[in-house]
């Protein structure tokens, strides 16, 4: 970028050529305003104006790059959302994401990211995760996304996976729903989470769970999308032993799915016989059922674009886990019908 162009962004941003290279640097040394700093990148933006790298690493010992180590996340198209959001809005900051898929053990693939002097490096999980890393590598992350680390003091994005449950659980309740159980995703920290939110529903409007309604969707220690399903054979023996619940809520799209298959086979219908919540709002599935799935959506695109404020430093962390809600999306899977449609069904 030649001085004469630094002169024009600066005058046509109604600041200083001191200003102006401040912000299109992304140096946090000059102070200004957020305002002052978004309309400079905006004008710059409009002049054409792009960074020359190797002269801003050779200014300040860092490239404008931020390291991404990637558990999984770019082979999973449902978790790839935290990738768009962090990468649109560190181009907000004139910042770029240099990803690595984590490959043995965490220490070389932070030595790799090191040697492009990035000014960050942040590690995404393809699901929300509890991990513990070596010191030494924890001073070397700035930020954990979809993952939290407990005593190692790093801060962390995460789904809020409580608020998600006792809104979901609280809906159905709503609705009428009272014998309400849970499919859950063994040895996941969000399913665990999910089932303290919808209890915690359940007290504060004084219903209770009955504990035959809560079931694994696996017949393992640890779910996975792979493993082998349980559903249809734990809601025939709830039918069977005539205690069915009046509403499920799954683990997530993918298990709701399996209910819906299951539900079919024996003769259930929903949402008449059975209403259904779910969590993720994975919409190839949740649009396509029929009928369509009410579900809490992840804040994924939100997580990625809250983890680049962060490490821009445009919005340092204010707590050690930041937790961020779902939304809820409601579709027709949990709504009671109404008395003629009801009527309808059953002279059908």
């Amino acid at each position: 970028m030649t001085s004469a162009l630094l002169r024009d962004i600066a005058q046509a941003a109604g600041v200083s050529i001191k200003t102006a290279s401040g912000a299109l640097s992304g140096s946090t040394s000059i102070r200004m305003s957020a305002a002052t700093r978004a309309r400079i990148l905006e004008v710059a933006e409009a002049m054409g104006y792009r960074p020359n790298l190797a002269a801003q690493a050779m200014r300040s010992g860092v490239m404008p790059i931020v390291g991404v180590l990637s558990d999984g996340v770019i082979t999973s198209p449902f978790a790839s959302d935290i990738m768009r959001g962090l990468d649109n809005g560190l181009r907000r900051h004139s910042l770029v994401a240099m990803t690595a898929t984590l490959r043995g053990g965490v220490a070389s693939n932070l030595d790799n990211l090191a040697r492009f002097q990035p000014r960050a490096i942040v590690y995404v999980s393809s699901y929300h995760r509890i991990l513990s890393f070596e010191a030494a590598d924890a001073a070397r992350i700035a930020l954990l996304i979809n993952c939290q680390a407990p005593g190692s003091g790093l801060p962390a994005i995460v789904p809020d996976e409580e608020q998600a449950g006792r809104e979901i659980a609280a809906l159905l309740l709503t609705s009428g729903r009272r014998r309400i159980g849970f499919i859950t995703m063994p040895g996941l920290v969000a399913s665990e989470l999910r089932l303290k939110g919808i209890e915690e529903a359940h007290e504060a409007a004084g219903a209770a769970m009955d504990p035959a309604h809560v079931f694994p969707s696996v017949g393992r220690s640890h779910y996975n999308d792979w493993a082998r399903g349980t559903v249809h054979d734990r809601l025939a023996a709830l039918k069977e032993s005539g205690n069915l619940p009046d509403a499920l809520i799954c683990g997530n799209d993918r298990i709701a799915l399996e209910l819906y298959m299951a539900a079919q086979r024996l003769g259930l219908r929903i949402p008449d016989d059975l209403a259904v919540g779910s969590f993720d709002n994975q919409i190839e599935i949740a649009q396509r059922l029929h009928p369509r799935l009410t579900t809490m959506a992840l804040p994924f695109r939100s997580i990625g674009s809250t983890a680049s404020e962060i490490v821009s430093r445009a919005a340092p962390a204010q707590h050690a886990i930041t937790r961020l809600p779902f939304r809820l999306v409601t579709r027709e899977s949990h709504r009671a019908p109404s008395p003629f449609q009801a009527e309808r069904r059953r002279n059908a």
